[in-house]
């Protein structure tokens, strides 16, 4: 078996900005995500299971409190053959609440359920 590496991708970035539970206002924000081979190339024709990880942003490292980082009951964190995916999330907690440290995602393929 030939070994690929690809690049995930961020095609819809998360908000710069985003305040949690504001009326009127979605309760989660949707990211986009596209497989890229080393050359820029999209990917396709592959299911790569992706795990998120909540982390601070620059070099502050991963938030300890895993439940923070919620994704939508309809959401299936997985980048399918056509080479997309899409994740709605919603972070549970404020900056101000963690030293006004930005939160940064990190989202990668899921290694223990690849296929």
């Amino acid at each position: 078996m030939k070994t690929r590496k690809a690049i995930i991708s961020f095609c819809l970035q998360p908000p710069q900005v985003w305040y949690k539970d504001q009326p009127y206002e979605p309760k989660y924000f949707d990211v986009g995500l596209v497989l890229k081979d080393q050359n820029g190339k999209e990917v396709k024709g592959l299911d790569i299971p992706l795990t998120t990880e909540l982390r601070y942003d620059g070099a502050g490292g991963e938030v300890k409190r895993k439940t923070i980082l919620k994704l939508s009951r309809d959401t299936v964190p997985l980048i399918d053959q056509s080479g997309l995916g899409k994740l709605s999330i919603r972070i549970d907690s404020v900056s101000k609440n963690h030293d006004n440290r930005k939160f940064t995602i990190r989202v990668a393929a899921d290694v223990k359920h690849l296929p």
